[in-house]
């Protein structure tokens, strides 16, 4: 990650403002208009279940805390809500994430698991990306819904 270049973009600063902030979705709004898209990049990660997998709620959480320890290193480098959202037998394991850099980190790929998650890349532009972005960023509690589904475990990854 050292290698690229410098950019004006602080995410330390960044992730310090939103998570202290009392009007959290003011302060997701304002990072639009000063996200450096020449150094940084958003993405939708989703882990693709095996079959038996996504059935029970704390196994599925369990599954989706080793992942996130396995990539612990990568923190300094990004913010994300990578959670567990559906219901009992129907979770998905997904998140939005924001990272250094504009494709897949090493970090990621060097990761255990790393053929069984998909990447998309996002355009910060888009109005529906921030959308759904402030979606998962903001709705960590069991009685929010991200795209249309319950959370059952959710956090912020700083």
């Amino acid at each position: 990650m050292d290698i690229l270049p410098k950019s004006p973009f602080n995410i330390d600063d960044w992730k310090r403002e939103f998570c202290n902030a009392e009007d959290k979705p003011a302060t997701l709004k304002a990072l639009w208009g000063k996200f450096d898209h020449e150094g940084w990049s958003l993405w939708k990660v989703n882990y693709i279940l095996y079959e038996g997998e996504g059935i029970v709620g704390y196994l599925t959480n369990n599954l989706k805390n080793g992942h996130l320890r396995n990539i612990d290193h990568f923190r300094k480098y990004c913010f994300a809500v990578h959670g567990v959202y559906g219901t009992e037998g129907n979770y998905v394991i997904e998140g939005i994430w924001m990272w250094r850099g504009t494709e897949i980190p090493e970090e990621w790929k060097e990761h255990q698991s790393y053929d069984y998650f998909t990447f998309q890349k996002l355009d910060p532009r888009d109005e529906a990306v921030q959308k759904l972005t402030h979606e998962y960023w903001l709705n960590l509690n069991e009685t929010d819904k991200v795209e249309g589904r319950p959370v059952f475990d959710a956090k912020w990854f700083k």
